[in-house]
């Protein structure tokens, strides 16, 4: 049996585990929850997820995103985090 066929309750389960392991973990995903030009890649840390080369040629923001890496001064990051109640 193939994942469609195996029903939508299962495949719902799964989404939902998914997001529930990103969110403890701190990953955002697409341009609904990172927005588009709006955030700079370091504040979603896609720096430790390796979303970001600093040997590669030229890409569109290089050069800000390499001089925040370089003088360590990332002014706001994503973080889980976990409220008791």
């Amino acid at each position: 049996r193939g994942a469609d066929d195996a029903g939508g309750a299962s495949s719902i389960g799964a989404e939902d585990a998914y997001l529930r392991w990103r969110c403890r973990n701190g990953i955002a995903e697409g341009q609904g929850e990172m927005g588009a030009d709006q955030s700079p890649p370091l504040e979603f840390n896609l720096d430790a997820l390796n979303g970001i080369s600093y040997t590669k040629g030229c890409y569109v923001g290089q050069e800000r995103v390499s001089y925040s890496h370089y003088r360590g001064i990332i002014r706001r990051r994503c973080m889980p985090f976990h409220l008791e109640g």
